[in-house]
């Protein structure tokens, strides 16, 4: 049933950008630019049979080239610092993710921009309480994202869209501190992300060249298991394995974007 919806909204907002790929606007659509601002969100974090819960916070900046019927162009990236869990099991945790877009706009007043690219997650949690091997961890993947940005230009003030991504990851692994120099490989897995920009312009028009954007979002994290294993004198094998570690994440950035 959610993939034949899935494909009825593909299909209608296609038919809706063919119309669009007709159509011209005596407006100028305004939808490239460099944009900087703050990023809050709720994080859950589940590990075998165990769940955390925290907030993080942090900067976020990026830069968009997208014109209507041209080439696109993008970059992302934030910062995050927080706490999840609470009592002994309380820790501080920093996140971090840098991605990189190319793609092409198709339409008029209607944008649709599929990309892809290429991003990095960086995910570190340190427990608060102590300082001992084992009590920082720090999850690494590289992946390519393959994404739709969809958006409604109704006037060059005010626009309202819609970007969803699909993040497989081609390389993903995990380090703790205790053991030095040594990384586990991850489980490659696939993580998603969907945001709702909402851009308007400032009331007064000698800030006409700056604009507000507000960003609902929600993301996952999805790190595979790992197991190492290394022989031993009297031949039998030690075995070291890592739960699959699932995140959800969700939130709202504020960016103040200058075109």
């Amino acid at each position: 049933m959610r993939t034949l919806h899935l494909l009825f909204f593909f299909f209608l907002f296609w038919m809706i950008g063919l119309q669009e790929l007709c159509a011209s606007s005596d407006y100028p659509v305004t939808s490239s630019g460099i944009y900087f601002g703050g990023r809050a969100s709720r994080i859950g974090w589940e590990s075998e049979k165990q769940k955390s819960f925290g907030y993080l916070i942090g900067p976020s900046v990026g830069i968009d080239y997208r014109r209507p019927n041209h080439i696109y162009g993008g970059y992302r990236f934030y910062w995050m610092y927080g706490n999840t869990g609470g009592g002994s099991c309380h820790r501080k945790m920093n996140d971090m993710d840098m991605q990189v877009r190319v793609g092409y706009t198709f339409g008029s007043t209607l944008l649709f921009t599929p990309y892809t690219g290429l991003g990095v997650t960086a995910v570190t949690r340190k427990n608060s309480n102590t300082k001992a091997p084992c009590s920082r961890f720090s999850y690494t993947d590289v992946y390519v994202p393959v994404g739709v940005l969809l958006s409604y230009h109704p006037s060059s003030k005010f626009s309202i869209g819609i970007d969803y991504q699909y993040m497989p990851e081609v390389d993903s692994y995990y380090k703790t501190k205790g053991f030095h120099n040594i990384a586990f490989e991850l489980h490659k897995k696939g993580q998603q992300s969907i945001e709702i920009p909402i851009q308007f312009c400032y009331p007064e028009s000698r800030f006409e060249f700056l604009q507000q954007r507000i960003i609902p979002f929600f993301r996952t994290y999805y790190y595979g298991d790992a197991t190492m294993r290394c022989g031993c004198s009297c031949g039998c094998d030690l075995g070291i394995h890592l739960p699959v570690q699932k995140a959800y994440e969700w939130g709202i950035r504020y960016e103040i974007a200058i075109w």
